[in-house]
């Protein structure tokens, strides 16, 4: 084979294997552009579903465990916000958790500090709530009775012992007292002719109470006289001097004394061992709640 002819066959193997490099470039690139266009349809697929998992998440409350929301979630805390930034958002809530401005904006559920309670449209168990409404917190009426216990108690026995006792002294005094106003009654002015009445002498101008007492009951030897008028009669006692009395209390022996206590019961207002303060709560930990816009 001639130089020429060398050169001819080189030419041909290298243009033939640049074909079969092309072909297989070719179909690479078809098998390239088919699965590009499936990669795309794929694309084009999940586009379509994140934007309706995207859309049907819309108003959705979700709790996280960080302090500020993630992209796509505004805390809910009551602020009023666009109603054409947020579209989607107040399109599904609308004014229910507030009107904001009343044209431009609306307001988002305050959930700060609370937790949520599932609605109870047919009011079986949450009566007469609203949608959305906000509810205080409450304790149901209720009483802790007392099964009954006993109380039981004594003192000790005094033992023997005695009571002493004295009166004040009374001090050195008198007692003085007169009679009442006679009244003007008519005595007679006796006037002794002398001889004897009942062995006294009637010589005599002027007797003592008690004899004239006498003379006057018996009428003797008498001249009728004058009215003595009114008068009164004083008496005067003795001076009872300085002087106390005394009082004497028996010993009232060896004794004791019991004591007998009724069993009762009792409302307990307060449970024991349990903590008390400003609201009623359980157990529970502090996340932010955010709404997907």
């Amino acid at each position: 084979m001639t130089l020429g002819e060398n050169t001819d066959q080189i030419l041909n193997d290298d243009i033939e294997g640049l074909k079969t490099k092309l072909l297989a470039t070719d179909t690479r690139l078809q098998l390239t552009a088919t699965e590009l266009k499936a990669t795309q349809q794929e694309l084009e697929t999940a586009k379509k579903n994140y934007a309706y998992l995207d859309a049907s998440l819309v108003a959705s409350v979700t709790s996280f465990a960080r302090p500020t929301p993630p992209d796509g979630w505004l805390l809910c805390d009551g602020e009023e916000v666009s109603r054409t930034n947020y579209a989607r958002l107040f399109e599904a809530i609308g004014t229910i958790y507030g009107e904001g401005d009343g044209s431009t904006t609306f307001n988002l559920p305050d959930m700060r500090g609370l937790f949520v309670r599932g609605h109870d449209s047919s009011g079986k168990r949450d009566l007469k709530r609203e949608f959305g409404s906000y509810q205080d917190d409450e304790i149901q009426s209720h009483s802790h009775s007392d099964s009954g216990h006993n109380h039981s108690g004594n003192i000790g026995a005094e033992g023997n012992h005695s009571h002493s006792a004295s009166s004040d002294s009374a001090g050195e005094h008198s007692h003085s007292g007169e009679t009442s106003d006679y009244g003007g009654d008519y005595h007679k002015n006796l006037e002794c002719k002398g001889g004897f009445l009942n062995g006294l002498s009637l010589n005599a101008t002027s007797i003592s109470k008690s004899q004239h007492s006498i003379f006057y009951i018996s009428k003797l030897f008498y001249n009728e006289g004058y009215n003595s008028g009114f008068h009164r009669h004083s008496i005067s006692t003795d001076s009872a001097g300085s002087h106390s009395h005394s009082v004497d209390i028996s010993s009232a022996g060896s004794h004791s004394h019991s004591v007998s206590i009724n069993n009762g019961q009792a409302n307990l207002s307060n449970p024991t061992n349990a903590r008390h303060g400003s609201e009623t709560r359980v157990k529970n930990i502090a996340l932010i709640y955010c709404i997907k816009y």
